[in-house]
């Protein structure tokens, strides 16, 4: 079991822009975003957040079957969990 972190937390301030890919994951965009020089005014962000600083290295991890499980609340009381099974096999 690995234990439980806070990997982000905007509550006391926004990350400068040069540590955007630091918080954020590939895939990440904010609210209306530009595509191909086309504006997607009403399309609402996708925001990917990075859950290590540097990934996750499964050599450090035996072998077999893992839950991951991550929760995200907001300061309007929005709360939301997701629960993923992933097999590691480093051989």
């Amino acid at each position: 079991m690995v234990r439980h972190g806070t990997p982000v937390d905007f509550r006391g301030f926004i990350p400068a822009n040069r540590l955007f890919w630091r918080v954020y994951g590939r895939g990440t965009y904010p609210n209306g975003p530009v595509f191909g020089g086309q504006l997607y005014k009403r399309m609402p962000g996708r925001y990917l957040f990075r859950l290590t600083p540097r990934g996750l290295d499964t050599r450090r991890l035996r072998d077999g079957a893992y839950v991951i499980r991550v929760s995200a609340r907001d300061v309007r009381g929005n709360q939301a969990t997701l629960t993923r099974r992933f097999v590691v096999a480093n051989h």
